[in-house]
Protein backbone atom coordinates (compact mmCIF):
# COMPACT_ATOMS: atom_id res chain seq x y z
CA UNK A 1 0.00 0.00 0.00
CA UNK A 2 1.09 3.75 -0.92
CA UNK A 3 -0.12 6.41 0.61
CA UNK A 4 1.08 9.93 -1.18
CA UNK A 5 1.40 13.16 0.65
CA UNK A 6 1.75 16.37 -0.38
CA UNK A 7 1.92 19.67 2.50
CA UNK A 8 1.76 23.35 2.22
CA UNK A 9 0.87 25.98 4.06
CA UNK A 10 -1.46 28.77 3.31
CA UNK A 11 0.06 30.71 0.78
CA UNK A 12 3.06 28.95 -0.35
CA UNK A 13 3.13 29.95 -3.97
CA UNK A 14 4.19 26.92 -4.96
CA UNK A 15 0.70 25.22 -4.21
CA UNK A 16 -0.23 24.24 -7.87
CA UNK A 17 3.09 22.03 -7.83
CA UNK A 18 2.64 20.34 -4.60
CA UNK A 19 -0.72 18.94 -5.92
CA UNK A 20 0.88 17.94 -9.33
CA UNK A 21 3.08 15.88 -7.87
CA UNK A 22 0.22 13.92 -6.00
CA UNK A 23 -1.93 13.48 -8.34
CA UNK A 24 1.30 12.27 -11.22
CA UNK A 25 2.45 9.80 -8.80
CA UNK A 26 -1.04 8.83 -8.41
CA UNK A 27 -1.12 8.47 -11.88
CA UNK A 28 1.77 7.00 -12.25
CA UNK A 29 0.42 3.97 -9.98
CA UNK A 30 -3.29 4.23 -10.92
CA UNK A 31 -3.21 0.58 -13.41
CA UNK A 32 -1.59 -0.87 -10.70
CA UNK A 33 -4.20 0.07 -7.91
CA UNK A 34 -7.08 -1.70 -6.85
CA UNK A 35 -10.23 0.27 -7.83
CA UNK A 36 -11.14 3.20 -5.11
CA UNK A 37 -7.94 2.96 -3.57
CA UNK A 38 -7.71 2.10 0.69
CA UNK A 39 -10.66 3.64 2.51
CA UNK A 40 -8.62 5.08 4.87
CA UNK A 41 -6.47 6.86 3.00
CA UNK A 42 -8.50 9.25 0.33
CA UNK A 43 -7.26 12.89 0.25
CA UNK A 44 -9.45 16.09 0.66
CA UNK A 45 -12.10 16.25 -1.89
CA UNK A 46 -11.36 13.03 -3.36
CA UNK A 47 -15.35 11.89 -2.85
CA UNK A 48 -15.63 9.94 -5.86
CA UNK A 49 -12.70 7.39 -4.59
CA UNK A 50 -14.95 7.06 -1.41
CA UNK A 51 -17.69 5.98 -2.93
CA UNK A 52 -15.31 3.00 -4.92
CA UNK A 53 -13.76 2.34 -1.92
CA UNK A 54 -17.50 1.43 0.40
CA UNK A 55 -20.42 0.81 -2.62
CA UNK A 56 -23.22 -0.16 -1.80
CA UNK A 57 -22.66 0.65 1.97
CA UNK A 58 -21.61 4.18 0.78
CA UNK A 59 -25.36 5.79 1.25
CA UNK A 60 -25.79 4.31 4.40
CA UNK A 61 -22.57 5.40 5.98
CA UNK A 62 -23.12 9.28 4.82
CA UNK A 63 -26.89 8.72 6.66
CA UNK A 64 -24.75 7.85 9.73
CA UNK A 65 -22.14 10.48 9.35
CA UNK A 66 -25.24 13.04 8.68
CA UNK A 67 -26.99 12.13 12.02
CA UNK A 68 -24.21 11.75 14.23
CA UNK A 69 -21.58 14.26 13.41
CA UNK A 70 -23.69 16.86 11.04
CA UNK A 71 -20.82 19.19 11.94
CA UNK A 72 -18.30 17.22 10.32
CA UNK A 73 -15.77 17.45 13.42
CA UNK A 74 -14.05 13.90 12.09
CA UNK A 75 -13.36 14.85 8.89
CA UNK A 76 -10.42 12.08 7.71
CA UNK A 77 -12.25 10.76 4.86
CA UNK A 78 -14.33 13.21 2.55
CA UNK A 79 -17.81 12.75 2.48
CA UNK A 80 -20.69 14.70 0.53
CA UNK A 81 -21.95 16.61 3.89
CA UNK A 82 -21.91 19.99 5.14
CA UNK A 83 -18.54 21.43 5.64
CA UNK A 84 -18.03 22.83 8.78
CA UNK A 85 -16.92 26.33 9.08
CA UNK A 86 -13.12 27.66 9.07
CA UNK A 87 -10.38 27.38 6.88
CA UNK A 88 -6.91 25.34 7.34
CA UNK A 89 -3.68 26.99 8.12
CA UNK A 90 -2.07 23.79 6.79
CA UNK A 91 -2.98 22.43 2.99
CA UNK A 92 -2.80 18.46 2.17
CA UNK A 93 -2.66 16.72 -1.13
CA UNK A 94 -3.26 13.11 0.01
CA UNK A 95 -3.75 10.03 -2.57
CA UNK A 96 -4.18 6.55 -1.18
CA UNK A 97 -3.44 3.42 -3.40
CA UNK A 98 -3.74 -0.10 -2.73
CA UNK A 99 -1.41 -2.01 -5.21
CA UNK A 100 -2.43 -5.20 -6.58
CA UNK A 101 -0.21 -7.45 -4.43
CA UNK A 102 -0.47 -10.52 -7.64
CA UNK A 103 2.71 -9.36 -9.90
CA UNK A 104 6.22 -9.25 -9.33
CA UNK A 105 6.11 -5.94 -11.28
CA UNK A 106 4.03 -4.14 -8.83
CA UNK A 107 6.06 -5.32 -5.86
CA UNK A 108 8.82 -3.43 -7.53
CA UNK A 109 6.72 -0.46 -8.60
CA UNK A 110 5.66 -0.27 -4.91
CA UNK A 111 9.14 -0.18 -3.26
CA UNK A 112 10.56 2.02 -6.23
CA UNK A 113 7.48 4.39 -6.03
CA UNK A 114 8.12 5.57 -1.90
CA UNK A 115 11.70 6.12 -2.71
CA UNK A 116 11.32 8.32 -5.09
CA UNK A 117 7.97 9.30 -4.20
CA UNK A 118 10.23 10.56 -0.71
CA UNK A 119 12.62 12.21 -2.70
CA UNK A 120 10.05 13.91 -5.19
CA UNK A 121 8.72 15.35 -2.01
CA UNK A 122 11.26 17.51 -0.74
CA UNK A 123 13.04 18.30 -4.41
CA UNK A 124 10.24 20.77 -5.73
CA UNK A 125 10.75 23.50 -3.24
CA UNK A 126 14.62 23.68 -2.80
CA UNK A 127 14.74 23.29 -6.90
CA UNK A 128 11.87 26.15 -7.64
CA UNK A 129 14.36 28.55 -5.04
CA UNK A 130 17.36 28.72 -6.84
CA UNK A 131 15.36 28.67 -10.25
CA UNK A 132 12.74 31.09 -9.91
CA UNK A 133 13.08 33.60 -13.50
CA UNK A 134 10.44 35.75 -14.44
CA UNK A 135 9.76 33.70 -17.68
CA UNK A 136 10.01 30.67 -15.67
CA UNK A 137 11.42 28.78 -18.83
CA UNK A 138 13.32 25.70 -18.43
CA UNK A 139 16.89 26.09 -19.33
CA UNK A 140 17.11 29.40 -17.84
CA UNK A 141 19.52 27.80 -15.11
CA UNK A 142 21.31 24.41 -14.96
CA UNK A 143 18.38 22.95 -12.87
CA UNK A 144 16.34 20.69 -14.58
CA UNK A 145 13.64 17.96 -13.75
CA UNK A 146 14.85 14.84 -11.61
CA UNK A 147 15.19 11.45 -12.80
CA UNK A 148 16.19 9.72 -16.00
CA UNK A 149 13.42 11.21 -17.87
CA UNK A 150 14.77 14.64 -16.79
CA UNK A 151 16.19 15.96 -19.64
CA UNK A 152 12.60 14.66 -21.50
CA UNK A 153 10.65 16.86 -19.54
CA UNK A 154 12.02 19.62 -19.25
CA UNK A 155 12.14 19.93 -22.89
CA UNK A 156 8.40 19.02 -23.06
CA UNK A 157 8.28 21.75 -20.65
CA UNK A 158 10.19 24.64 -22.84
CA UNK A 159 7.89 23.33 -25.88
CA UNK A 160 5.09 23.84 -23.65
CA UNK A 161 5.82 27.62 -22.67
CA UNK A 162 6.59 28.47 -26.11
CA UNK A 163 3.50 27.88 -26.56
CA UNK A 164 2.41 31.18 -24.84
CA UNK A 165 4.50 33.28 -27.05
CA UNK A 166 2.87 31.34 -30.00
CA UNK A 167 -0.38 32.03 -28.23
CA UNK A 168 0.53 35.74 -28.10
CA UNK A 169 0.67 36.02 -31.44
CA UNK A 170 -2.40 34.71 -32.92
CA UNK A 171 -4.22 36.63 -30.21
CA UNK A 172 -7.05 39.48 -31.97
CA UNK A 173 -5.54 38.31 -35.57
CA UNK A 174 -7.23 35.77 -38.15
CA UNK A 175 -4.71 33.11 -37.68
CA UNK A 176 -6.18 30.15 -35.65
CA UNK A 177 -5.48 28.00 -32.97
CA UNK A 178 -6.30 24.99 -34.99
CA UNK A 179 -4.17 24.77 -38.08
CA UNK A 180 -4.39 21.22 -40.00
CA UNK A 181 -1.98 21.49 -42.27
CA UNK A 182 1.00 23.15 -40.53
CA UNK A 183 0.21 20.36 -38.03
CA UNK A 184 0.57 17.93 -41.31
CA UNK A 185 3.93 19.40 -42.29
CA UNK A 186 5.62 19.20 -38.54
CA UNK A 187 4.45 15.46 -38.25
CA UNK A 188 5.84 14.54 -41.39
CA UNK A 189 8.80 16.21 -40.66
CA UNK A 190 9.13 14.73 -38.15
CA UNK A 191 8.56 10.93 -39.04
CA UNK A 192 11.21 11.74 -41.02
CA UNK A 193 13.68 13.13 -39.07
CA UNK A 194 12.89 9.99 -36.59
CA UNK A 195 13.84 7.68 -39.48
CA UNK A 196 17.10 9.00 -39.75
CA UNK A 197 17.82 9.14 -35.87
CA UNK A 198 16.84 5.80 -35.91
CA UNK A 199 13.95 6.44 -33.63
CA UNK A 200 10.65 4.80 -34.19
CA UNK A 201 8.97 6.69 -36.25
CA UNK A 202 5.19 5.95 -35.50
CA UNK A 203 6.19 6.52 -31.73
CA UNK A 204 7.89 9.72 -32.39
CA UNK A 205 4.45 11.38 -34.33
CA UNK A 206 2.09 10.19 -31.55
CA UNK A 207 4.67 11.49 -29.29
CA UNK A 208 4.69 15.17 -31.15
CA UNK A 209 1.23 15.17 -31.74
CA UNK A 210 0.63 14.95 -27.97
CA UNK A 211 2.79 18.18 -28.27
CA UNK A 212 0.56 19.69 -30.91
CA UNK A 213 -2.30 19.29 -28.90
CA UNK A 214 -0.83 20.38 -25.37
CA UNK A 215 -0.12 23.53 -27.13
CA UNK A 216 -3.21 23.89 -28.59
CA UNK A 217 -4.65 23.66 -24.61
CA UNK A 218 -2.75 26.38 -23.63
CA UNK A 219 -3.29 28.47 -26.51
CA UNK A 220 -7.34 28.01 -25.84
CA UNK A 221 -6.85 28.39 -22.05
CA UNK A 222 -4.83 32.12 -22.87
CA UNK A 223 -7.21 32.85 -25.41
CA UNK A 224 -9.84 32.50 -22.97
CA UNK A 225 -7.84 34.21 -20.25
CA UNK A 226 -7.44 37.09 -22.41
CA UNK A 227 -10.53 37.68 -23.12
CA UNK A 228 -11.83 37.66 -19.95
CA UNK A 229 -9.46 39.62 -18.63
CA UNK A 230 -8.42 42.05 -21.05
CA UNK A 231 -6.04 44.06 -18.97
CA UNK A 232 -3.39 40.59 -18.93
CA UNK A 233 -3.21 40.13 -22.77
CA UNK A 234 -0.14 40.76 -24.25
CA UNK A 235 0.45 44.17 -25.91
CA UNK A 236 3.09 43.07 -28.22
CA UNK A 237 2.75 40.52 -30.82
CA UNK A 238 5.73 38.39 -31.39
CA UNK A 239 6.75 37.34 -34.85
CA UNK A 240 5.89 33.72 -35.79
CA UNK A 241 9.02 32.66 -37.32
CA UNK A 242 11.60 33.24 -34.44
CA UNK A 243 9.24 31.04 -32.72
CA UNK A 244 9.11 27.65 -35.16
CA UNK A 245 12.55 28.12 -35.13
CA UNK A 246 12.83 27.78 -31.93
CA UNK A 247 10.04 24.70 -32.02
CA UNK A 248 12.49 23.15 -34.88
CA UNK A 249 15.27 23.25 -32.31
CA UNK A 250 13.51 21.65 -29.41
CA UNK A 251 12.02 19.11 -32.16
CA UNK A 252 15.57 17.70 -32.79
CA UNK A 253 16.18 18.13 -28.82
CA UNK A 254 13.20 16.11 -28.39
CA UNK A 255 14.04 13.08 -30.92
CA UNK A 256 17.49 12.89 -29.41
CA UNK A 257 16.09 12.38 -26.07
CA UNK A 258 13.36 9.97 -26.70
CA UNK A 259 16.40 7.70 -28.34
CA UNK A 260 18.32 8.69 -25.34
CA UNK A 261 15.26 7.09 -23.19
CA UNK A 262 14.58 4.11 -25.04
CA UNK A 263 15.53 1.58 -22.13
CA UNK A 264 13.39 3.40 -19.35
CA UNK A 265 10.34 4.22 -21.97
CA UNK A 266 10.10 0.59 -22.83
CA UNK A 267 9.65 -0.59 -19.25
CA UNK A 268 5.78 0.45 -18.65
CA UNK A 269 6.16 0.56 -14.86
CA UNK A 270 9.57 1.80 -13.99
CA UNK A 271 8.96 4.69 -16.94
CA UNK A 272 5.45 5.57 -15.29
CA UNK A 273 7.55 6.27 -11.76
CA UNK A 274 10.15 8.10 -13.56
CA UNK A 275 7.98 9.93 -15.50
CA UNK A 276 5.96 10.89 -12.62
CA UNK A 277 9.66 12.21 -10.45
CA UNK A 278 10.44 14.27 -13.48
CA UNK A 279 7.21 15.97 -13.99
CA UNK A 280 6.88 16.88 -10.77
CA UNK A 281 9.81 18.36 -10.02
CA UNK A 282 9.86 19.81 -13.43
CA UNK A 283 6.41 21.30 -12.71
CA UNK A 284 8.25 22.73 -9.63
CA UNK A 285 11.08 24.52 -10.80
CA UNK A 286 9.07 25.67 -13.98
CA UNK A 287 6.26 27.27 -11.64
CA UNK A 288 3.81 25.64 -13.82
CA UNK A 289 -0.23 26.86 -13.14
CA UNK A 290 -3.15 24.42 -13.79
CA UNK A 291 -2.89 25.48 -17.60
CA UNK A 292 0.44 24.26 -18.02
CA UNK A 293 -0.14 21.60 -15.44
CA UNK A 294 -2.72 20.03 -17.38
CA UNK A 295 -0.55 20.49 -21.00
CA UNK A 296 1.90 18.74 -19.33
CA UNK A 297 -0.13 15.73 -18.64
CA UNK A 298 -1.23 15.61 -22.40
CA UNK A 299 2.18 16.24 -23.32
CA UNK A 300 3.48 13.22 -21.56
CA UNK A 301 0.78 11.14 -22.35
CA UNK A 302 2.90 8.55 -24.40
CA UNK A 303 6.19 8.88 -23.41
CA UNK A 304 5.89 5.64 -21.85
CA UNK A 305 5.42 2.77 -24.30
CA UNK A 306 3.17 -0.57 -23.17
CA UNK A 307 4.62 -3.31 -23.43
CA UNK A 308 7.76 -2.03 -25.04
CA UNK A 309 11.78 -3.82 -24.34
CA UNK A 310 10.02 -5.20 -20.59
CA UNK A 311 7.86 -7.61 -22.41
CA UNK A 312 10.14 -8.26 -25.75
CA UNK A 313 13.50 -8.83 -23.11
CA UNK A 314 11.62 -11.67 -21.11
Amino acid sequence: MIEIIALWDAGDTHAAAHSVWADMVTGALESDALPGGHPNLPGPGETSRVSHAYGPNVARLLEVKRRFDPDRVFQAIPCRTRRKVGQPSLHIAKRGNSLNPRTLTTRWAATIGLLLATTALTAPQAMAADTATASGRVGATAAEPLGKLGPLTGLIIERIQVSDDVAASKFGTDSPIEDPVREAQVLDAVRKQAETAGVDADAAVAFFQDQITASKIVQRGLFDRWNAHPEEAPTTRPDLGPIRSKLDHLTTALLAELKDTEQVRGKPVACRVQLALAGASGAAVAHLDALHGQALKTATDSVCRPGGLESSNR
